[in-house]
C-alpha cells in the first residue's frame, strides 16, 4: 500500500507491537528507573468548528501532542486543511459508529443500512440506554461484521489519503470495539495499515474534567495530576471546546452543557501552570508516532542483530523453543503468604531452565474480589523484580483492579523477562447462578475482549478457567469458544490458569476433572495449539479440579503434574 511510510522485517513483531499498543518503557522494573512520560491526546477533531479550533489551539499553546479525527463528521474536510497547516500535530483515526449530539448528526461514508436509523445516521449510543428513546443503541441493532469493516476501512483510506501524519487508531465511544467480534475486525485493520490500536500500556491517571467541575477546578486537578505522577508511561484523554454559540448548541440527554464543560478542557491544556509542572518535573510529553518511530527501530536493530549472527543449520533455522513452567500451587486470601508460594515456584522453574511460569488463577490476590488492591500492587512489584533478576518471564493469575477505569479485573497479567508489562488476559465467561438475574463473580468482575500478545517471537493467548471449558453448571454465559477464536488469531500456545471448585467428593473427582481434562485435549487438538495449565491445590489433602501441565496440539499430555499437592513442572515447546 502506497500510504505505509515503513515496513517492519518481522511481522510477528509488527503485529506485538500494534496489537499491544507498544510496551511501556515505563513498565521496566530491571536497570535504571524510567523516564516520566506523558501522551496528551484530544478527541473529536472533525465534529464542529470549534472543536477544530480547541484542538489546535491545545497543540500550539498547550500540551496536546495526539489528535484523534472522526472521518464522517461534518468538519472533516477542515480539519484535514488545519491539520496539512501543523504538521508536527500527531494524528489518529477516530474510527466511528456513533453520532451523540442530539441537533449535529453524521453516517457512514458507504452504503450500511445496518448501522444507521431511519434518518441514515449512525445511531446515538453504543448501546440502547434506559433513558433514551428505543431503538438508539448500536449493538441492539445487529450491525452487519462486515458492513462495519467495510465502513472503517473506508474512513482509514480516507484519512490515510488526507492527511499525513497518521500514525494510529482509536474509537468513538468505544464503539468500533465493543464486542469480541468487531475489536477483531479493528485488530486486523491496524495490523494491515500499520497503524498502532492505542496505547494500552500505558497508565490512565483518571480524568479532570467533568461536566460539573469548573474550568478552575478542572485546571487545578490537571496540576495535581501532572505533580504526582511516577515514572512511567502515561495517557491523557479528554475532549477540548470553546463556550460559542455552536458548540452550547450541541449537546444531548444527559450532557445538555457541553460548551461549558469542554471550554475547561482547552483551558488545562493551555495552563500555565500545568506546563510549568511539566517542565519542572522534566515530564516528557510524547506522541503515538513517538512510540510508532521507536517501534520501527527497535525492529531495524533486531533486523541488523539477525542479519550479522550466523546462520544455524538448515534443518535448525525455523525452530523456535519456549521452556515453560507450570506452578500447582495453593492459593488463599493470605497475600503475603500467596507472595512467598510464588517466589518458591519462581526458584523451582528457574532451577529447570524455564523461560516463562504460570501461576493458578487469583495465585497472587486469593480468588476473590475483596483483596487489598495496594498490598497486590507492592506485592507484584517484588514478584516481577525477582523473577526479572533470573530473567523468568510470567504469567501471573492475580485480581487486580485497573487503574484507568477503577473496575477489578480476574487476569492473568504477562510480564517479559526483562520485567516489562505486556498486558494482561481477564476472565471472559464469569461463573454465576442459572437464576435471572445471575449471582456469583459474573457480578463483581469486569471483562474487556479477547486479545493476543507476542512473546520472544511467539503468538500467545491466556484462558482463565472456565474461559476453556464454558461449565454449563458454573455459568449463564454462551460457550463461544475462545480457544479457537485464539487459534483463528495465529495463537501457537495458550496459558490457562485454574482455581476450579472441587470438595474431594467422586462427583468431584469422577465428573468434574474428566470433564476438564477432555476438555483440554479435545481443544488442544481442535485448534491444533498447545495448552499450558495450572490449577490450585488448596487444600493439598484432595486432588486438584483439573490437570496441570502440558499438552501438545494433538492433545497429549508432554508433562503432567500429580493429581494432589504443590508441585512445579517444565517443558520446552518447540515450534516451527
Amino acid at each position: 500500500m502506497n500510504h505505509v511510510t515503513y515496513r517492519l522485517t518481522s511481522r510477528a513483531y509488527l503485529v506485538g507491537l500494534m496489537l499491544l499498543g507498544i510496551v511501556a518503557p515505563g513498565h521496566a522494573l530491571c536497570g535504571a528507573e524510567a523516564p516520566l512520560r506523558l501522551i496528551v491526546r484530544a478527541d473529536d477533531m472533525g465534529s464542529s468548528h470549534t472543536a477544530n479550533m480547541a484542538c489546535i489551539r491545545c497543540f500550539r499553546e498547550g500540551i496536546v501532542r495526539s489528535v484523534e479525527v472522526m472521518v464522517p463528521t461534518p468538519w472533516f474536510n477542515e480539519a484535514v486543511t488545519m491539520l496539512r497547516d501543523n504538521p508536527g500535530l500527531d494524528v489518529g483515526v477516530h474510527l466511528t459508529l456513533t453520532s451523540e449530539w442530539e441537533n449535529c448528526k453524521w453516517g457512514p461514508i458507504t452504503h450500511a443500512p445496518s448501522l444507521v436509523d431511519e434518518q441514515g445516521h449512525f445511531f446515538p449510543m453504543t448501546s440502547q440506554r434506559s433513558d433514551f428513546p428505543p431503538g438508539t443503541g448500536f449493538l441492539q441493532a445487529n450491525p452487519s461484521p462486515a458492513e462495519v469493516e467495510r465502513e472503517l476501512r473506508a474512513q482509514i483510506d480516507l484519512a490515510l489519503g488526507k492527511i499525513k501524519n497518521v500514525t494510529h487508531l482509536s474509537c468513538h465511544m468505544g464503539t468500533a470495539t465493543s464486542t469480541p467480534e468487531l475489536r477483531a475486525i479493528v485488530e486486523k485493520l491496524a495490523v494491515e495499515y500499520h497503524l498502532l490500536l492505542g496505547a494500552r500500556d500505558a497508565q490512565s491517571p483518571g480524568r479532570f474534567g467533568g461536566k460539573d467541575l469548573s474550568p478552575q477546578q478542572k485546571e487545578q486537578r490537571l496540576v495535581d495530576i501532572v505533580t504526582n505522577m511516577k515514572p512511567g508511561l502515561w495517557l491523557i484523554v479528554e475532549h477540548p471546546g470553546l463556550d460559542t454559540p455552536e458548540m452550547q448548541a450541541i449537546g444531548h440527554h444527559g450532557y445538555e452543557n457541553v460548551a461549558a464543560d469542554r471550554v475547561g478542557v482547552t483551558r488545562a491544556f493551555s495552563s500555565s501552570a500545568v506546563k510549568e509542572v511539566i517542565q519542572r518535573r522534566h515530564v516528557q510529553l510524547i506522541s503515538y508516532g513517538d512510540l510508532r518511530a521507536e517501534a520501527a527501530a527497535a525492529a531495524a536493530t533486531g533486523a541488523r542483530e539477525a542479519h550479522t549472527t550466523k546462520v544455524a543449520p538448515a534443518n535448525a533455522a525455523h525452530k523456535k523453543t519456549l521452556c515453560v513452567a507450570v506452578a500447582q500451587i495453593p492459593v488463599t486470601r493470605d497475600i503475603r503468604g500467596n507472595q512467598q508460594t510464588i517466589n518458591s515456584a519462581i526458584d523451582q522453574a528457574v532451577a529447570q531452565h524455564a523461560q516463562i511460569l504460570l501461576t493458578p488463577e487469583g495465585s497472587l490476590s486469593g480468588y476473590t474480589h475483596q483483596f487489598d488492591q495496594v498490598q497486590v500492587e507492592r506485592a507484584l512489584k517484588q514478584i516481577v523484580a525477582k523473577a526479572c533478576s533470573s530473567k523468568l518471564a510470567l504469567a501471573l493469575g492475580t485480581c487486580f483492579v485497573e487503574p484507568e477505569d477503577g473496575k477489578c479485573y480476574n487476569e492473568i497479567r504477562f510480564y517479559d523477562a526483562g520485567g516489562n508489562f505486556l498486558g494482561f488476559h481477564n476472565k471472559i465467561l464469569r461463573c454465576g447462578s442459572l437464576t435471572k438475574p445471575p449471582v456469583g463473580e459474573i457480578n463483581h468482575y469486569a471483562a474487556r475482549p479477547l486479545r493476543t500478545f507476542q512473546f520472544q517471537g511467539f503468538t500467545i493467548g491466556g484462558l482463565i478457567c472456565n474461559d476453556m471449558w464454558a461449565n454449563p453448571q458454573c455459568t449463564p454465559m454462551p460457550d463461544s469458544h475462545l480457544s479457537q477464536q485464539l487459534a483463528e488469531r495465529g495463537v501457537r500456545i495458550i496459558f490457562q490458569a485454574i482455581n476450579g471448585g472441587r470438595n474431594g467428593s467422586d462427583w468431584s473427582r469422577h465428573v468434574y476433572w474428566p470433564y476438564h481434562e477432555s476438555n483440554l485435549r479435545m481443544r488442544a487438538r481442535a485448534g491444533h495449539v498447545w495448552i499450558v495449565t495450572a490449577d490450585n491445590c488448596h487444600p493439598t489433602n484432595i486432588p486438584c479440579s483439573a490437570p496441570s501441565g502440558v499438552l501438545d496440539p494433538t492433545g497429549t499430555w508432554r508433562v503432567r503434574a500429580k493429581d494432589q499437592g504443590e508441585q512445579v513442572v517444565a517443558y520446552t515447546i518447540e515450534l516451527e
